[in-house]
């Protein structure tokens, strides 16, 4: 056949929404439906434990998938099945099957989780798992058994995916039940679950034979007439040995008499040489047509009739298919309309066996052709590396990498370039290299790589050099080098072609980031706007995304909450849209929940959402994430009291900051020990930050970011005060509010407000003090900003009251919030007493009335016995000795007005 007249795809025609999962993986293989019932062998796998294990291991040949493709059709219960093969070592291919897999056979299960792995970068595993678990956990009915089989497991050796499977196991719900059918035992925890009873076995031991089933076979299934020393002879030489019976058994149909002398010659010797036997008498049998057509199709793992007819160039393929599936040849149909095969594996061994290697390889080549034309771009990549056409494999790969990138198989892609010999690695299968490698590589390691392709192209190719600018801003933004990685973005968005939709994405991406950084919000919106643009183009709608977590983000610290809410449904809408749950990578979206309800002063579900983040964050090993996660926690600890906690998860965050080996982490994680500690009234612990960071502000050694920057000034205000430095802190914090004002951080401009107002509150400057609060009030209502006043106290509380008739319905809003809630802030030791009861504040009014403990009983209703014990309630609360000190407490609280 001619193999030059090929058209590559174009290049319009890839697109990330090509997904490369091939649905026949998902398929239960077909089977005969006269099967030998093997009741002692299925009454076993009806003793499955609940969230357990089943492993069937045994040589090739012995009826595993047979047997359990027979016993689910006896099953009432839904049931997964996945089929294996080399290309599954992917640890995020094999994961993303798995979801499908699981998908196919319940809908609600894995959204999540397939949004997570679809997402380019460093996904997580363990993260997917866990959204994987979660779903199961919820969705699945208690009591009600979930299977989930894995054929041919033998083929996975990869580590990654081995731990993340032992992950499932590790917290495996009872509902699910997990069948791994392999030729060796996988390195997974089998010993550990025998000891939880969690483990059901069947090996080879189990699956041969016994003289009555050989019987049962041959002469009820195959309608032969076997008996006596025959069956006898047949029992013995087969030992057991399902497939080597059905060989037999084809054989025998196809003689006219059997003869016991005859089998006893064709059994004489190994196993292996009465499988060659047979085979090779099987082939023999043949035409010359159809010999070739097997050995030839023999080459690929499965295959449909076009396929068959690109790599074979026969004509009348489906027939011949459907001859062979009539005469019993080991070809499996896959699905239930016929369209994709597969041989019996020993079959398929036998005859590759028999194919020369030119031929092998011609047939590889073919077959990548044929996939390429098909838009499927891995299949067609493996084919050319199994083909060893390095030529057809560098031009695929240099076609296709923007696309598997966005499909984030980025270990296949690593794999695929790495077999490539180096005569074949252009500069752009390089900075395909380096975009696998930019979550990974050191950054003396990555530049000196794109230094080396630079070298090599001599400014040749402005493309190739934007990219690999586009490259260089992501690992900036994500390592702390803000400045440098948005002149990288801006300069590889110049000179990137308008087409290139991944690298102008990355770009863009990198430029949010670095703006958020510098402070600079508004532009970090618009950059975050144009990434999603781009992978909107791309046709990659899980990445879309991330733009708007991102985006979601900087409107909560520029106090934007009920904007960053609205784009957090945008999100879950688009996702819906477009048949997914809403992405979520390292817990990253909890972590911005927690601080929306943080700044409403919803502790518990900040709590619940922080949680979540370090959870979804610890098992991805995602320690950036971790730490924010950490620290997020240690904020709603301390505020409601859990002082040990909070410490311990400081201590925690510290130490993951320290793994990150990052100064400017470091720095931040420094900063919110040192809040603490002067919250706490370890003044001298804070004393010691401030002086430390006061000396390296406004150094180019500071490894704060100008983001951070600002965030650690209002602490180092903060702590002045604290040491009667209040002129200085009023320096500090009109510098602070102009540049807050500037970047539009509404939030922490409204605590650099509160903290003037408490400032000049001190110097006795009233009007200056009111003014200042109702500034803050002014640009905190309208987002309903609770937290930042809860977390400043008693001297707050006063001052809020006194302006209270302007804000009548927020400030008391304010107020029992305070009353509610435990201070974080300086002024903890002066906190606010525990809220008063409805009956209580009910008494606290008459008694401002100035009426006696006789008239509130007759007002009340209640005895004055009652009456006396509320209002020592009352003082004990305000912390008061007499009726006078209790009114002047509820006056300075706002409680009452005079």
């Amino acid at each position: 056949m001619n193999e030059t007249n090929w058209d590559p795809p174009t290049k319009d025609s890839l697109t990330a929404t090509e997904s490369p999962l091939l649905r026949t993986k998902f398929l239960r293989p077909h089977t005969a439906t006269a099967l030998l019932a093997r009741p002692r062998l299925t009454q076993q796998l009806n003793r499955q434990p609940d969230g357990g294990l089943t492993l069937l291991s045994a040589p090739a040949g012995f009826g595993k998938t047979t047997l359990v493709v027979n016993w689910l059709r006896q099953q009432n219960h839904p049931a997964a099945w996945l089929t294996l093969d080399e290309q599954d070592n992917d640890p995020i291919l094999f994961w993303r099957y798995l979801t499908a897999a699981l998908q196919q056979a319940d809908g609600r299960l894995g959204s999540r989780a397939g949004a997570v792995l679809a997402l380019t970068g460093r996904v997580s595993l363990e993260t997917a798992v866990i959204l994987l678990l979660n779903d199961i956990a919820t969705h699945l009915p208690d009591g009600q058994p979930f299977y989930l089989v894995l054929d041919d497991f033998h083929w996975v050796h990869s580590a990654a995916v081995h731990q993340s499977l032992n992950l499932l196991l590790q917290r495996q719900p009872p509902q699910l039940r997990l069948l791994l059918l392999t030729r060796a035992d996988p390195p997974l925890p089998l010993a550990r679950l025998r000891v939880e009873g969690r483990l059901l076995e069947l090996r080879a031991a189990d699956l041969r034979l016994t003289e009555a089933e050989v019987a049962a076979y041959l002469n009820q299934v195959l309608a032969l007439e076997i008996s006596g020393d025959i069956l006898t002879l047949l029992t013995e030489r087969v030992e057991g040995w399902v497939a080597g019976l059905q060989l037999v058994g084809l054989s025998l149909q196809q003689q006219d008499v059997v003869d016991a002398d005859r089998l006893a010659q064709t059994f004489a010797g190994a196993q292996r040489h009465i499988f060659a036997y047979l085979m090779e008498e099987i082939l023999e049998r043949q035409s010359e047509e159809v010999r070739q057509f097997l050995q030839q199709t023999a080459v690929l793992d499965l295959f449909s009739a076009p396929l068959g007819a690109a790599v074979t160039g026969q004509r009348g393929v489906r027939q011949l298919l459907n001859r062979l599936i009539a005469e019993n040849l080991f070809v499996t149909p896959l699905d239930d309309q016929d369209q994709w095969y597969r041989y019996h594996p020993l079959f398929a061994e036998m005859l590759r066996a028999t194919v020369d290697e030119e031929t092998r390889r011609a047939c590889h080549r073919r077959a990548a052709r044929w996939y390429a034309g098909q838009r499927l771009m891995p299949p067609a990549i493996r084919h050319a590396l199994a083909a060893e056409d390095y030529d057809l494999m560098a031009d695929l790969l240099a076609q296709s990498y923007k696309l598997i990138l966005g499909q984030g198989l980025l270990v296949s892609l690593q794999k695929w370039l790495s077999a490539l010999p180096t005569a074949y690695q252009t500069p752009l299968l390089r900075v395909a290299a380096a975009w696998t490698r930019v979550y990974e590589s050191g950054e003396a390691e990555l530049q000196q790589t794109l230094a080396a392709i630079r070298n090599q192209l001599d400014g040749q190719d402005t493309a190739l050099e934007g990219e690999m600018l586009a490259i260089q801003a992501v690992y900036g933004s994500l390592y702390g080098q803000p400045e440098q990685s948005l002149a990288w973005a801006e300069e590889a968005l110049r000179l990137l072609p308008p087409d290139d939709c991944l690298s102008r994405a990355a770009a863009y991406q990198a430029l949010g980031n670095a703006y958020a950084y510098l402070g600079q919000l508004d532009a970090a919106v618009a950059a975050y706007a144009e990434a999603r643009h781009q992978f909107e183009g791309l046709g990659n709608p899980f990445m879309s995304q991330l733009p708007l977590y991102r985006t979601a983000a900087v409107q909560i610290m520029q106090g934007r909450l009920h904007q960053a809410l609205q784009t957090y449904e945008l999100v879950r809408q688009s996702a819906q849209a477009a048949g997914y749950e809403p992405s979520i990578l390292t817990g990253e979206i909890f972590g911005h929940l927690s601080d929306l309800y943080w700044e409403w002063n919803d502790l518990e579900q900040a709590a619940d959402y922080a949680r979540q983040e370090v959870e979804l964050a610890s098992a991805g090993h995602t320690l950036l994430a971790l730490v924010d996660g950490y620290l997020r926690l240690a904020a709603v600890q301390a505020a409601q009291g859990e002082r040990a906690a909070a410490e311990e998860s400081l201590g925690l965050a510290a130490e993951t900051a320290a793994r990150l080996q990052s100064a400017s982490i470091s720095a931040q994680v420094e900063m919110a020990r040192a809040r603490y500690a002067l919250a706490w009234g370890h003044l001298a612990a804070a004393v010691e930050w401030a002086e430390g960071y006061a000396r390296c502000r406004q150094t180019p050694d500071c490894p704060l970011t100008p983001l951070a920057a600002q965030t650690a000034d209002l602490l180092l205000a903060r702590v002045w005060m604290a040491r009667g430095r209040t002129e200085a802190a009023l320096n500090l914090l009109q510098d602070l509010i102009r540049a807050a004002e500037a970047a539009g951080r509404i939030r922490l401009t409204v605590e650099a407000y509160i903290l003037q107002a408490l400032a000049y509150d001190r110097q006795q400057e009233t009007a200056q003090s009111q003014k200042a609060i109702l500034h803050a009030l002014a640009l905190a209502k309208p987002e309903g900003l609770v937290r930042v006043f809860v977390e400043n106290g008693r001297p707050l509380a006063a001052l809020l009251a006194q302006v209270r008739h302007l804000y009548p319905n927020y400030v008391p809003h304010l107020l029992n919030g305070m009353r509610a809630g435990v201070m974080t802030g300086s002024a903890a030791d002066e906190a606010c007493p525990d809220p008063l009861t409805e009956r209580e504040q009910d008494i606290l009014a008459l008694l401002a009335q100035g009426q006696s403990n006789q008239q509130i009983a007759s007002a009340l209703y209640i005895s004055v016995g009652t009456v006396k014990g509320h209002i020592n309630h009352i003082f004990s609360k305000l912390n008061a000795q007499n009726r006078t000190q209790a009114l002047l407490r509820a006056h300075e609280l706002g409680l009452i007005e005079f």
